[in-house]
């Protein structure tokens, strides 16, 4: 199922029922959700996202916009917030007292995690606002690196990035594109989180890894876009989101589930 807050189900709702949800990154990465916690052809996109057979035998949960405890945790006024990410799923629980927020579940079968950020037409962020050097896939990279729960790491790591086909086939027309080139070399991921100017987090219960560079080594990084889950999916062929606008004849079945979507949620 897909886990999420109240809010954020009001948020897909109207956006749906807008006549611009065509340019609506959030409307697409919801639909994924939807996919990936329905869809008969379910383990065959988590092997896509994961680039390796997982398995999945029971229900699987599908967080939508949830937030892990950040890495870094400096003085008041120069800290590090909470990263909101696309989608997560894999051992993964509620954190007590949240709405949104997660964590590490040693718990379930299996020991692994996978984080998506997904980008429609947007660029990957370059900062935050205390920190100049830090750029939004290695903030999203690090968070995963240090998920947790009581000291206990998932030892099977994922981050995927999720975009129109057109990107992927033409990398450097972003500044992610180069990113994911680059971080093909550990040490090139190890660098740019070096780079950081905000204190690592230490308190009771959350300590950085001490062993970030082996953690690294547990990371694999992939790259799958809208139209290849849309397309199998809903048996359409030659999908291309940056020009749905101009050909809506493409998408009816899409639309009939994002009404459905928009009725439901």
């Amino acid at each position: 199922m897909i886990r999420t807050t109240d809010a954020q189900k009001a948020e897909i709702r109207k956006k749906i029922k807008s006549n611009k949800f065509y340019w609506d990154e959030k409307v697409w990465t919801f639909l994924v959700a939807n996919i990936l916690s329905n869809s008969l052809n379910r383990n065959h996109y988590i092997e896509l996202f994961c680039n390796k057979e997982i398995g999945i035998d029971s229900d699987l949960d599908v967080w939508y916009e949830s937030k892990p405890i950040p890495p870094r945790k400096g003085e008041s006024g120069k800290s590090e917030g909470n990263t909101k990410l696309d989608l997560a799923f894999g051992n993964i629980r509620l954190r007590k007292n949240t709405q949104s927020g997660i964590e590490y579940d040693p718990e379930r079968k299996g020991s692994w995690v996978c984080f998506v950020e997904g980008k429609l037409l947007s660029d990957s962020s370059t900062r935050v606002s205390y920190d100049l050097l830090r750029n939004q896939i290695i903030r999203v990279i690090e968070n995963l690196l240090c998920f947790q729960k009581d000291g206990k790491f998932p030892q099977d790591l994922f981050f995927t990035l999720l975009t129109p086909r057109l990107f992927r086939e033409n990398p450097e027309s972003k500044l992610y594109g180069y990113k994911m080139g680059e971080y093909k070399n550990p040490k090139n991921i190890m660098d740019d989180i070096k780079l950081s100017s905000i204190l690592e987090r230490y308190q009771e219960g959350w300590n950085y890894p001490g062993d970030l560079e082996d953690r690294i080594k547990l990371l694999k990084i992939n790259w799958v876009t809208y139209e290849e889950i849309f397309e199998k999916e809903y048996g359409i062929t030659g999908l291309d989101l940056t020009t749905l606008e101009k050909e809506p004849e493409k998408i009816e079945k899409i639309k009939k589930r994002l009404n459905e979507l928009a009725n439901g949620v």
